[in-house]
């Protein structure tokens, strides 16, 4: 299947507050610009969700886990959860109402990035 991938750390959504319109929170930053490398790629391959989505995100491993090379590749099961690092994605592209289905996966990874999968036409 073919597929691109996008070199950034995946990250979840954080959860926003009114204040944030006016004192962006660090963390909002890093969301926004988060979000502008995401769909600056997404634009240079074509690509828009639409219809179904597959995709893999590819956390790296902390310091703490540095030497712990035989997690790569498999499940990550610690924060940030995989609804959040997906809706992070979907805020990407404005109207997302043509999703119908979802295959998201969430790995250990040397490096962080994203993998997404295009759909055949």
């Amino acid at each position: 299947m073919d597929y691109f991938d996008i070199p950034i750390d995946p990250i979840g959504a954080p959860r926003m507050t009114q204040r944030d319109a006016w004192k962006k929170r660090p963390v909002v930053v890093k969301y926004f610009a988060y979000r502008d490398v995401v769909r600056l790629i997404c634009n240079t391959e074509n690509y828009s969700p639409g219809g179904e989505i597959q995709i893999e995100f590819h956390v790296p491993l902390t310091k703490n886990r540095a030497k712990q090379k035989d997690l790569i590749g498999k499940g990550h099961d610690q924060k940030p959860d995989i609804d959040n690092m997906l809706k992070a994605f979907m805020d990407c592209f404005g109207e997302d109402k043509t999703v119908w289905k979802i295959n998201a996966t969430k790995l250990w990874s040397e490096t962080g990035f994203i993998r997404v999968f295009r759909q055949p036409s």
